[in-house]
Formats: structure tokens, C-alpha cells, sequence
């Protein structure tokens, strides 16, 4: 197993979410059983992984043609040459209860305009990736990591615009809620 195949095995957890058929539902297993399973589940607490679906044919080097950087992982489906990409990130985003919240937006910003340069499919979950481990997928790898920076040289992320609402569209239903409403549209100079 190379270097990014062995990352990988290691970032997932100690009990990961498995399938072979989506249809059989998914159950749970030690990680040491997860080459047996066709897809297999992220770390959803430290996500060390940008995945995306692409669900086109000859999709495995699609992002040379996109001119988006190559992935750690690209997981093909040797059917119809769909395929899973995986980023690697130098540094994993905590997704705990005590996490901070900006970099996880920093994150999902990243993830959403890179699925959009891909052409990748925009209601995968990220939760459950083919599983580069089993041999039912064609398998390749580049020896690569990122920092969510990285990308920006690629695309530039929308601006976020704080748009502060009017007084007269909020719906009060109650005290609590005007009084709510009251300070939160306050401006304090």
C-alpha cells in the first residue's frame, strides 16, 4: 500500500461506516475489515478530506481538463468511469462540539466551489466514499496534500454579504421573540 493509500486507512475511525450495496443498507465495522467494503465512511469529527462525486463518464482526469489541482485519490468506478476524488489536507477541520465555527465554513466554501469547478454532483453528502482500498474500483494516486488556501489559487470563493433584516419582516410571536427581535435589530453606537 503507498504512501496516500496507507494516510488514508489511517485517518478513518476505529469503527467505520461500510457498505457494498446501497440497497443492504450500511452497518458499521472495524476498520480492519474495510478493504472488504466498497465505500466506506469519512471521518465526519476531523475531516481530513475533500471528497466529491463526479457522475460523468471519464471522469478520472477530468480535473486536468478543468485545470483544478490533482487529487490524492481518485476512486473509478470501472463501469461507467465515474469516479470519487479525494483532496488530502495538510491540516484536518475539526467538526467537534467545542470546534470553531470559521473554519468550518472556511471548509464547506472550499468544498461547494470545488464540487462546482468539477461539475461534480451537488447533493453528495461527503459522508460515504468509494473506498479506494477494495478492488472493485480502478485506483490511483498522486502525492499530494493541500491546505484549504491551496484552492483559492484556483477559483475565487463568492463574497459573503451580512444583509441586516428589516424590523418590519421579522414575525413576532410572543414576547420573547420581540424582545429577541428588538435587540437583535438595535444598532449600539
Amino acid at each position: 500500500m503507498n504512501q496516500q493509500l496507507t494516510n488514508f486507512y489511517e485517518h478513518l475511525n476505529t469503527s467505520v461506516i461500510t457498505t457494498n450495496d446501497f440497497t443492504e443498507g450500511t452497518l458499521f465495522r472495524k476498520r480492519e475489515k474495510v478493504n472488504q467494503f466498497a465505500y466506506c465512511g469519512l471521518n465526519p469529527v476531523y475531516r481530513k478530506y475533500l471528497s466529491f462525486d463526479l457522475d460523468y463518464p471519464d471522469a478520472g482526469h477530468k480535473f486536468e481538463e478543468l485545470k483544478v489541482p490533482p487529487p490524492t485519490i481518485i476512486t473509478t468506478n470501472r463501469a461507467n468511469g465515474h469516479a470519487h476524488y479525494l483532496y488530502e489536507l495538510i491540516t484536518p477541520v475539526a467538526y467537534h462540539q467545542s470546534a470553531h465555527q470559521k473554519p468550518q465554513q472556511y471548509f464547506e466554501a472550499i468544498e461547494l466551489e470545488m464540487t462546482r469547478q468539477l461539475k461534480g454532483d451537488l447533493a453528495f453528502t461527503h459522508t460515504l466514499t468509494k473506498n479506494p482500498l477494495h478492488d472493485r474500483w480502478t485506483v490511483e494516486t498522486f502525492p499530494t496534500k493541500y491546505h484549504l488556501s491551496d484552492f483559492t489559487e484556483y477559483f475565487d470563493l463568492p463574497e459573503v454579504r451580512w444583509v441586516k433584516p428589516d424590523a418590519e419582516k421579522c414575525e413576532i410571536r410572543g414576547r420573547n421573540d420581540e424582545l429577541f427581535h428588538t435587540l437583535r435589530l438595535a444598532s449600539f453606537n
